[in-house]
Order: structure tokens, then C-alpha cells, then sequence
């Protein structure tokens, strides 16, 4: 009988209603966006992205294509704890540089705590800014 149990746990792990969204606000079909508002972050939803990404030529005129993203996740963990550790926002960038001629890419990635959120448009509300460490966008709006 113990195998049995053992054997239906993830069939009944899988019937059980999800946790993960609870907490979240719901995205609806329909919903307006209002920018330029919403090209920043809205901290009260579970995962969200921005990314740039194109071709641009070096001095001798060989091809780079570029990417950079930053993803901003929201793990609903200790959202009540003061302290500064609490990971209330946690923060990803991802860049690469390919660079056909070689045959090569080149990428790193970053990450952190977000400590506050922050943002430039109360200076100027046509811009919003995404940075970890060194790597840092502001995005024309």
C-alpha cells in the first residue's frame, strides 16, 4: 500500500491548484496600456522584461549583433521583512555580442536584489532607467 501512495503522489501533486499566482495581479486580454507609463516597471506583477537588440558595425565595418535584456522578477518571498536582504525584487541582465565574422559569441549576465525601485521619470517623465552594476539602460520614451 506504501508503494502505491508513493507512486499516485505526483499524480495528485499535478491535480492540486497552483499557488504561484496567488498574490499576483491578474493580466487581462483587453487591458489598455498607457505609455509612456508603461514601458517601466510594475512591481506588483510576477515577471516582466525589456530588452535591446540590433546590429551595429565596428570601426573596420564588420557586423555585431547585440542583445541586451533585464528581467525583473517579483518571488513573493518575505515581502514583509525590513532589512535590505530581503529579496522583495530580484533583478537579471543578460548581454551578448555575436560576432559573425569570428564565428564567436560573447555573453555575461548579472543579477541582484533590488534593493528600492527607482526610476528617473520623477526628473523626467519620458524616461525610465535599468541598471545592474555596470550594465545600465535608459529607455527613451
Amino acid at each position: 500500500m506504501k508503494r502505491r501512495a508513493f507512486l499516485a503522489l505526483p499524480i495528485v501533486a499535478a491535480a492540486m491548484p497552483s499557488r504561484g499566482a496567488e498574490g499576483y495581479p491578474a493580466v487581462l486580454p483587453g487591458q489598455i496600456l498607457r505609455f509612456p507609463r508603461d514601458h517601466g516597471s510594475h512591481p506588483a506583477y510576477r515577471t516582466e522584461w525589456w530588452y535591446v537588440t540590433g546590429w551595429v558595425r565596428t570601426r573596420d565595418g564588420a557586423p555585431l549583433g547585440v542583445q541586451v535584456t533585464f528581467f525583473r522578477n517579483r518571488p513573493r518571498v518575505a515581502e514583509d521583512n525590513p532589512s535590505n536582504f530581503a529579496p522583495r525584487q530580484l533583478v537579471f541582465a543578460h548581454a551578448a555580442l555575436a560576432e559573425p565574422a569570428q564565428g564567436r559569441l560573447r555573453h555575461d549576465q548579472r543579477k541582484t536584489v533590488l534593493r528600492r525601485l527607482h526610476s528617473v521619470q520623477a526628473r523626467n517623465p519620458k524616461l525610465t532607467t535599468a541598471e545592474i552594476d555596470e550594465v545600465h539602460r535608459i529607455f527613451d520614451s
